[in-house]
Formats: structure tokens, sequence, C-alpha cells
């Protein structure tokens, strides 16, 4: 999947059951991920968030990863190849940080219209 198709087929009504769950604000299931080892991850989804025509999704990890702090979040980077979800841990450094500052905004966003 191209850059940005995932919303055109998003808009359309075209998406996967994943990428379902990911736009969905009353799933609060776990997500399972595959580590790299081939064990199963469980996170908590933080938040979606579309930035220069890419999904990423904010996953809180619930399964204790080593190096990631109970406070942190990881930056995936949504795709789809030959049919198959994909999650990529976004290892662009600035472009993992500009997307967790959308994040940021969003909480005071919403932090604000609480009050």
């Amino acid at each position: 999947m191209k850059q940005g198709e995932w919303f055109d087929n998003y808009e359309k009504g075209e998406h996967t059951p994943l990428l379902n769950r990911l736009l969905t604000d009353d799933d609060v299931d776990p997500i399972e991920l595959m580590g790299e080892d081939g064990k199963e991850l469980k996170f908590e989804q933080c938040a979606t968030i579309p930035y220069e025509g890419v999904l990423y999704a904010v996953l809180h990890p619930i399964t204790k990863i080593e190096g990631i702090g109970e406070d942190e979040c990881v930056i995936f980077r949504y795709e789809q190849k030959d049919g198959e979800e994909i999650f990529r841990v976004e290892e662009d450094e600035d472009l993992a940080q500009a997307v967790y500052d959308v994040y940021l905004e969003l909480l005071e966003e919403a932090n604000g219209d609480d009050e």
C-alpha cells in the first residue's frame, strides 16, 4: 500500500480488521504484535496519528520490553505489503519525535476540553 492509500481506502470503507481496530475509539482490547524473536507482544493503543501521508500508532507496551520504561510508548508505522498488515517501529528518531509531538498536542487539546 502506498503512502496515503490507507486513508483513501478507509474513507471508502475498504479497510482491514487491524486497521479498523486502530481507528475505532471504543476498542480497548490489547493490540497483539509479533516481536522480532517470534514472541507475542501486547500493547495498549494510545493514539493513531496520520502524519505526512503515513499512519502511525502510538502504543504502550503491556508486555515488558527490555529498554522501554513503564511510562514510555513506542511509535509504529502502519504498512501493508502483499495484503499483509505490518507494524514497524519507526527508526527515524526525528520522525518518531514529530509524531510523538503531535500526540502530545492532541493530549493537551483533549485535557483543555475537559476543563
